[in-house]
């Protein structure tokens, strides 16, 4: 089984998300539905309806997160997304530290690729995007 990681950083600052938020954008260009197989989250919560449990051939899923009421410390977890035969396809990472710099990664699984993966590497909120297609 081959794992691709990429991880890039540039510096975009978007607005709409309180401090400490992470908003993820996955467009979902692979032919078939993306299952949610696993999440986890450190150091805060997910929002209302996140993570997706499914994202749709051609559609573009929202996944937000964001720290615990009274907490000092950014939300910091991952989800990872299958096929429907149970094959992983990726698994993104995420943290949004209250000092530092924000981080994200994905790891794309065989024929699985991400693209378009665009995330900033300082100010908050923490908002990532990725296309994944299958080749």
């Amino acid at each position: 089984m081959e794992v691709k990681e990429q991880e890039v950083a540039t510096e975009t600052v978007s607005k709409g998300l309180p401090s400490k938020n992470v908003a993820i954008r996955i467009t979902n260009n692979t032919g078939e539905v993306l299952i949610l197989t696993d999440s986890n989250i450190n150091h805060g919560k997910w929002r209302d309806g996140s993570p997706l449990q499914m994202i749709p051939n051609g559609s573009v899923g929202l996944i937000e997160a964001g720290r615990k009421t009274g907490a000092t410390i950014g939300p910091e977890g991952d989800v990872t997304y299958s096929n429907p035969e149970g094959n992983i396809a990726f698994t993104l990472f995420f943290h949004n530290p209250y000092s530092g710099d924000n981080t994200a990664k994905i790891d794309t699984v065989g024929a699985y690729e991400s693209s378009d993966f665009d995330w900033n590497l300082k100010h908050s909120p923490l908002n990532i995007s990725v296309t994944i297609t299958k080749s």
